[in-house]
């Protein structure tokens, strides 16, 4: 499920991801941490910023199309393959009072290509 900041729905490094994994599976714990299984990353991919959207299911891997880099979520979405060097950002969260899934705070580390100019 791809989700977005609140108010930071226009902002080009703002756009995340969200899926629940077998938190049993995890070899390394998500940067991010965990809520019974479900996980929060950047959707940006770290190489050049290309959107990673395609899941490959049974994996617990997510694979950008761009230039075929895969990140393993099952181990802090490390890059396993392709020429994306760090891992995606992880974005801390909380269910909210209501039910919502609301951010607690900002990604792990900057999301986008590592390339991209840096605060």
């Amino acid at each position: 499920m791809g989700v977005f900041p609140e108010g930071h729905v226009d902002t080009g490094d703002g756009p995340a991801f969200a899926v629940r994994l077998d938190p049993r599976r995890f070899s390394r714990p998500p940067p991010g941490g965990d809520l019974d299984g479900l996980v929060v990353y950047s959707m940006l991919c770290t190489h050049a910023g290309c959107p990673v959207r395609l899941y490959l299911n049974g994996t617990g891997r997510m694979l950008c199309p761009c230039h075929q880099s895969s990140f393993d979520l099952l181990a802090a979405a490390r890059p396993v393959s392709g020429p994306a060097a760090r891992p995606l950002p992880g974005l801390p969260v909380e269910v909210d009072p209501a039910g919502f899934l609301r951010a607690t705070g900002d990604f792990t580390s900057p999301p986008g290509a590592g390339y991209w100019g840096r605060p």
